[in-house]
């Protein structure tokens, strides 16, 4: 639908196929992620129910169909029924100790709302799958599910409300936020601040789960939410990921319960140096394409300026670094943009400049991102492009016979409305 190239038509089936072939008999994807017993993983699971769900809401295939169907018959039972309601569980070896003693891992036992001792308590997997199920439902018409979805709702209004030990959460995190500066920054720090960001790296993180265990929580004061209550690690990376997951869910479920968290969480990641920190390891790269994922999807919902400035130096880090865009920019995820809404990337333009499809049915939207260290002009003679309202960082821009000069390291975002047919 993006380039009209029918091949990219039967890589499509292709990968559609192999996905439906590699299903096991009881509907799972096996992995063999972390060991040699071939264990599920629950998100990649899901990735799999998005993808049949892609296909099935554009095509209506009944082979299709029956591969849903097995899938989310497998992923409703991966599920740990605590005191709150159901929290769907990250991986297969969460099911015993025994496995779970073989994931590369450490982890402790917790008991938080009655769950079971070896639910690590993971959030991005918890959402993923809630909203797999919950859009399976819309797109089926199968309903069967609708009560077990609104049991994981509660446990996620629960668990993400967990505010305990306020007061010592904020000593500890202005602690660990100096442990995520980037070099540069954290070379000036004065001497007494470098002593505590030693403190924090090399004694408070690495005990970190200690006191999650006596006061359990995930939404930390100052913007910073936790990937897992029972991990002894602290994957700071997972940010993203959950602003990403959090930001759909709230489109999912027209739920705005967590603006306030989610505000919080998206101002920590773009203001507190962390993405600068990510953008310098190698090994922590990957976070910055799913601050890019996050805040496609927060753009598709809010068009504040503010938003599109953020995804286009977003965009930009991703350039500096070469390790390429998020395909959903090309405004073809099913999810996040239903089939029939699906526009196809507006405009063309030179290699050197990124284009992220931000269209939503009738409305065309645009955003131009300029990466290089020199200025860029777009322009054409076709007359369509004239119906384009652009506006740049500083401000609205006057195009005459489609001209328009986009500064090094700059943007311009453009939007029309089309007229119903």
């Amino acid at each position: 639908i993006k380039t009209g190239k029918k091949w990219y038509d039967l890589l499509k089936k292709q990968l559609l196929y192999s996905i439906i072939s590699r299903q096991s008999a009881d509907g799972g994807w096996y992995h063999g992620e972390w060991t040699d017993d071939m264990e599920s993983h629950f998100r990649l699971h899901c990735g799999g129910i998005h993808l049949l769900l892609d296909a099935y809401e554009e095509n209506k295939d009944k082979v299709v169909l029956v591969a849903l169907q097995k899938a989310v018959n497998f992923i409703v039972n991966q599920k740990d029924e605590t005191e709150k309601g159901a929290w769907f569980l990250h991986d297969s070896l969460e099911k015993s100790e025994e496995d779970l003693n073989k994931y590369p891992f450490s982890w402790k036992k917790n008991r938080l709302f009655g769950k079971s001792a070896t639910n690590l308590l993971v959030l991005n997997t918890h959402l993923d799958t809630s909203m797999a199920l919950e859009r399976y439902s819309r797109l089926t018409g199968d309903r069967q599910y609708k009560k077990i979805v609104k049991s994981a709702q509660k446990t996620t209004h629960a668990v993400l409300s967990l505010n305990s030990a306020n007061v010592l959460y904020k000593i500890i995190f202005k602690i660990i936020k100096l442990t995520i500066l980037p070099e540069q920054k954290a070379k000036q720090l004065p001497l007494p601040l470098r002593a505590v960001k030693r403190i924090g790296w090399k004694y408070l993180i690495p005990r970190l789960h200690y006191v999650k265990s006596i006061f359990p929580r995930l939404v930390m004061p100052g913007g910073y939410i936790d990937r897992a209550l029972s991990l002894k690690s602290f994957s700071h990376e997972y940010q993203t990921v959950n602003i990403w997951d959090l930001i759909r869910y709230q489109s999912c479920f027209s739920d705005d319960s967590f603006e306030h968290i989610l505000i919080e969480a998206l101002e920590f990641t773009q203001n507190s140096g962390i993405r600068e920190y990510w953008k310098e390891s190698k090994e922590k790269q990957h976070a910055l394409g799913f601050w890019v994922e996050a805040l496609y999807r927060l753009c598709l919902l809010n068009q504040n300026k503010k938003y599109i400035d953020w995804l286009a130096m977003a965009i930009i880090d991703l350039e500096d670094i070469g390790i390429g865009l998020p395909p959903s920019l090309l405004g073809g995820n099913g999810e996040a943009v239903p089939f029939k809404e699906q526009s196809k990337c507006p405009l063309n333009f030179e290699e050197n400049l990124s284009v992220a499809n931000l269209s939503y049915g009738r409305n065309i939207c645009v955003l131009i991102v300029n990466s290089t260290e020199s200025h860029r002009i777009i322009k054409s003679d076709s007359e369509s492009y004239d119906s384009f309202s652009w506006v740049t960082k500083k401000g609205k821009v006057e195009n005459h016979s489609f001209e328009i000069k986009i500064h090094s390291r700059e943007w311009v975002f453009g939007t029309y409305a089309q007229e119903k047919v």
